[in-house]
């Protein structure tokens, strides 16, 4: 929590002074658990009376399927930056269709496309930057958030056997191998609970 530059601010639900506090996070808005529950009642309450008194009859039938279909152009003396991301898709794709070619759904395809292929370099950089000895709070402080969210995001633990990066990929069926062990640990199956166990285990 950090609301020490906004002193006396008091909490939203009980009206009582928050206690200043530094450092990064968001700015408290309420005293403990206890109050954010009741804001929260008190917001769901006031959204329950507000829709008793919606009027559903402005907007007529023929129209109210398409209200949301308006669409919405670029405002004047903007420039559009789809053209920009599409060519960006090209450069770094294959099989981008031409611009005579792309339908909208086929340029939310291929922006969808280019964004994973710009989260994987995007991890790359960030494991480029580790080894060559940059922090994680200095990759967060790039990307504008802590250390912990951006070593959650690009990071991989240590293995402590061998001290390198445990390998990103999840082993295929360990959900329901974990379900099937602790069933069996549970019924004190330990001959199926053993089965499984290599020497090393």
């Amino acid at each position: 929590m950090a609301n020490v530059g906004a002193p006396g601010r008091h909490c939203a639900a009980c009206g009582r002074e928050l206690p200043v506090q530094s450092g990064r996070g968001r700015i408290r808005l309420y005293c403990d658990a206890s109050c954010r529950s009741a804001a929260r009642r008190t917001r769901q309450a006031n959204r329950a009376t507000r829709s008793d008194r919606v009027n559903n009859k402005l907007t007529n039938d023929n129209r109210e399927g398409n209200v949301d279909n308006v669409p919405t152009m670029v405002p004047p003396g903007e420039r559009s930056v789809l053209p920009l991301v599409i060519s960006a898709a090209r450069a770094a794709m294959d099989d981008v269709p031409a611009d005579s070619a792309l339908a909208p759904l086929d340029a939310v395809a291929v922006i969808r496309s280019l964004a994973r292929l710009v989260e994987d370099g995007m991890r790359e950089a960030v494991q480029l930057a580790r080894q060559a000895g940059h922090t994680w709070a200095e990759i967060g402080d790039l990307l504008g958030t802590t250390r912990q969210a951006a070593f959650q995001r690009f990071g991989r633990p240590l293995d402590p056997r061998t001290g390198v990066p445990m390998a990103a990929t999840i082993f295929p069926g360990a959900a329901e191998r974990a379900a099937s062990l602790f069933a069996d640990l549970t019924e004190q199956r330990w001959d199926q609970v053993r089965e499984g166990f290599d020497q090393r285990m």
